[in-house]
This record gives structure tokens, sequence and C-alpha cells, in this order.
């Protein structure tokens, strides 16, 4: 957990570090994703839409910045399980209840303090999702807010198994997140950006939750847009998994 913890806080840094020209990857991923994200919104018309996410460049920034205030219930509209696929396989994901420190957790002390914290299993891996604030923010970061007034940002780590080998972890990558509203959160990786939406209505059972996916390599000597994208959506019931869906534009 200290272990993503600390590679998913690298990942942040890095994405909000500014270039010699002035600009930082995150801006050059949101840029990429929002033009993308206008280019698929008809492919996907008659799914689950995604034209109404903020990416906002200058938001997800703030709130990566701690600038945003965010609330200990982030991840409450994912929690429990769901089924769906993804590719060609049955997926099973199974998010706890997420865990609230009162007294905010200190694990070491170049790492920020973590005020929620949540376990999840994606059925070819597990990882956490943190709700975290750091107040010795290195400088070479872009901040809009001082020491003093920072809140708590939200990161992502995920491991990964091959098979049914569950003892030795054969992938990672770190996240950060992004909360545009509490039946949303967008994750943003090196190489991808994920859409991930809570659809509740009255009767839970038929609640459903969808990720959308854009894939990118825009920290590369030379960057890359790619024009597919895929979609999955999850029930809470095994026997009903839609289909996963794959489009290009």
């Amino acid at each position: 957990m200290i272990d993503g913890l600390r590679k998913a806080e690298a990942l942040r840094i890095k994405l909000l570090a500014r270039d010699p020209s002035g600009q930082t990857p995150l801006e050059r991923i949101l840029k990429a994703t929002v033009e993308l994200q206008a280019s698929a919104a008809d492919s996907l018309r008659s799914r689950r839409p995604i034209e109404q996410f903020d990416l906002g460049t200058n938001r997800i920034a703030m709130q990566l910045s701690g600038g945003e205030s965010l609330s200990t219930t982030s991840f409450t509209a994912f929690d429990g399980r769901w089924f769906g696929r993804w590719g060609e396989s049955n997926v099973d994901h199974d998010w706890q209840p997420t865990e609230l420190h009162a007294t905010p957790r200190k694990t070491a002390e170049d790492l920020p303090i973590i005020h929620a914290l949540q376990y999840a299993w994606i059925s070819n891996g597990f990882g956490w999702n943190y709700l975290v604030s750091n107040s010795n923010e290195i400088s070479q970061v872009v901040s809009p807010v001082t020491n003093d007034e920072r809140q708590p940002y939200i990161l992502g780590m995920v491991y990964y198994f091959e098979g049914k080998d569950f003892l030795t972890i054969r992938g990672e990558k770190a996240h950060v997140g992004f909360s545009d509203n509490p039946n949303r959160l967008i994750w943003i990786t090196e190489q991808e950006v994920f859409m991930e939406e809570v659809f509740p209505v009255q009767d839970a059972s038929q609640t459903t939750y969808a990720i959308t996916a854009m894939y990118h390599n825009l920290l590369a000597d030379e960057p890359t847009v790619s024009r597919h994208a895929t979609q999955a959506v999850y029930t809470r019931d095994p026997s009903v998994r839609p289909a996963f869906y794959e489009f290009t534009w």
C-alpha cells in the first residue's frame, strides 16, 4: 500500500511539473483527451454518455495541487461488487468501503498523509484509492495555493497478476485521480485516461457503472494519441454482463 502511494505521488509530481516551454504533461494529456472526447461522443451516444465529464485542465490541475476541497466520500458511489466484461473475459470488481482516518495517517516522512483509503480487487489484480494531502509540496510542482490552504487530492495504484498465479505481481500502474462529482471519477495514467461513472437508480440492483478509456503516449519523445477507445459497463448482477465495446474515429 505504501509502495503504491509513493509511485502514485511520483506520477502526480511528474504530471504537474512544467517543462522549459512552460507546459505540463497534464496539460498536454487533457488537451488531447478533450479533443478525443468530443470526437468520441457521437460513437457512444447510444451507450453511456461521456460528453458531460469536466476535463478542464485548470480545474484538474487545481484539484491535484490541493486547491479544491474534496469529500472523504469521493469513492463511496463505487463501493461494492460489480460484474462485467473487459475484452473477451468476464471481470468482477469488488470495491471495499472507504477506510476513514479522523486523524490523517502518516506512513513515511517523504509521503503525503492519508485521509481516506479504499481497497479494490479487479479480477486480475488489486489496488488502492488514496485521498491524501501534502503540506511539504515540492517546489517544481505548479501549485496555485499556499501550504496552509492545501486540500486533499486523489491518487491510485493497481498491481496486476497473470492467470491464476496470485503470488507473482506481473505489472503495476500508478494513477492520479479527479473527482468530477460524487458519481464520477477520472483516472489518469501515463498512457490512459479512464472516465468512470456510476449511474444510480431507485432499484439499486439496476445501478450500472461505466468505464470509458482513451489511450495516449504523451510523455514519450514523440507524443502520440490513439484513435482507439474502449468502454465497459458493469452491473450488480453476475448474470448480466454487457458486451465490451471498442471504437475508433
